[in-house]
């Protein structure tokens, strides 16, 4: 495998204004009616690619490039984290490495079947980008549930790895990889991921974005994934306010 390079620009995404972000298409201060569509029995809003709502900047379309790219890079990771392994343990149970980041970060990996990792199939992606309250604690890295969540890994044959990203004001991202949607949706409905989506995402979070992507070419080919579509999740106003974006063609 072919060691490639971090990208280097994008660390400090999480604390960058969106004010400062350029602003596509003419649509910016325009209150208008959006269409409603249902998923998993949840209404979400519908965005198209030019749609800016000024009173949820979270859910700014020029997120979508640059978290493209952390994610691109967080593959990357993955990929000089699975050069660096010595051998290739059973895969009765995860594999958890650290790689270091910028600034004194770091970026945790765990592998849950490793072997698959290194076929040159399409996998499925999932990303995660969440925005934590200003009255809460950096939540560590290593917590009673991230502990249930990866202890649930063996559960789970076609999720792959499991990527944790943290940023420098707290936030953090994850890069989750499974061979297929199947497997996705079966995890989603895994108890301690419902129970963090349910009880954790709210009280630590006040906002999230997860997208949902391929990866054509498996983790030798980072530049090959792509972003299908991003939800947004804004735990300010209680039942959340959802909102979905198809972005295939902005991606």
């Amino acid at each position: 495998m072919a060691r490639q390079e971090m990208i280097p620009w994008f660390w400090d995404l999480q604390q960058v204004s969106i004010e400062s972000l350029p602003r596509p298409g003419s649509k910016g201060g325009n209150r208008q009616e959006h269409r409603k569509t249902s998923m998993n029995g949840d209404n979400y809003t519908q965005l198209t690619l030019s749609d800016i709502l000024e009173e949820r900047p979270f859910t700014h379309p020029d997120h979508v490039s640059a978290e493209l790219a952390i994610l691109r890079s967080m593959v990357q990771s993955l990929c000089q984290t699975m050069e660096q392994l010595q051998s290739i343990s059973p895969e009765s149970r995860p594999i958890i490495q650290f790689h270091p980041e910028p600034h004194g970060r770091m970026q945790r990996i765990v592998l849950n079947r490793p072997k698959k990792l290194l076929r040159r199939n399409q996998l499925v992606v999932v990303g995660f980008f969440g925005q934590k309250r200003g009255d809460v604690e950096m939540l560590p890295l290593r917590n009673r549930l991230d502990k249930e969540l990866i202890g649930e890994f063996p559960q789970h044959r076609d999720l792959l790895s499991y990527s944790t990203l943290e940023f420098l004001n707290g936030n953090f991202g994850n890069l989750i990889l499974f061979t297929n949607e199947q497997a996705k949706s079966q995890w989603r409905v895994s108890r301690a991921h419902a129970e963090a989506v349910e009880t954790l995402a709210p009280r630590y979070y006040r906002s999230v974005r997860l997208y949902n992507g391929i990866l054509p070419g498996g983790i030798l080919a980072s530049e090959t994934l792509h972003l299908t579509r991003v939800m947004y999740y804004d735990y300010e106003e209680m039942p959340p306010w959802l909102g979905l974006r198809a972005i295939s063609e902005y991606a």
